[in-house]
């Protein structure tokens, strides 16, 4: 309330403006670049047995840098905090367009630690203005508190010991 009372006033057409409040905790981030690695390494090990499949994987790397979705990133200039977001190549043999999709992954060691992240990131990015919306997840305990427009359960999924998610802004 301290806030409002000493930011807010009355713009020309009548209405608030309250400044946005700044955090000046940072958030601790995990250190992810552990996984990344070992999830590259699997992934190249499984990519080097099969080289259509490898053929496929790189067209998409070199596809999505030249799009300007990624560039190579010097780590000693890195700002703090970072995160590295880990990402497999999934096989869609039964496709006629794309045979292998990337999937970038970020998810948590069981369910009640992937509600409390999603809990935080929504609530982090509602705080900036922005709504997240087409969750993905394989645990419909994780989809429970989003709005069912917003939503894809994922059926047939062969491993379910972990909770995948994904939010698209």
């Amino acid at each position: 309330m301290e806030h409002f009372d000493t930011t807010h006033n009355w713009d020309s057409n009548g209405r608030y403006i309250v400044q946005m409040p700044i955090v000046k905790d940072t958030v601790q981030l995990d250190l992810s670049k552990n996984i990344v690695v070992k999830r590259l390494n699997s992934t190249l090990i499984r990519l080097n047995k099969n080289p259509d499949i490898k053929k496929l994987y790189s067209d998409f790397l070199d596809e999505y840098e030249n799009l300007g979705h990624m560039e190579e990133v010097k780590e000693d200039i890195l700002p703090n905090p970072h995160y590295y977001i880990p990402q497999q190549a999934v096989l869609r043999p039964d496709k006629s367009t794309t045979k292998l999709r990337v999937v970038f992954t970020s998810g948590a060691p069981d369910l009640e630690t992937a509600i409390k992240i999603q809990q935080q990131l929504i609530g982090m990015m509602n705080a900036g203005g922005i709504h997240l919306y087409k969750w993905c997840s394989n645990s419909c305990h994780l989809l429970s508190k989003v709005s069912t427009d917003d939503q894809e359960y994922v059926v047939g999924n062969d491993d379910h010991t972990s909770v995948k998610a994904l939010g698209l802004s």
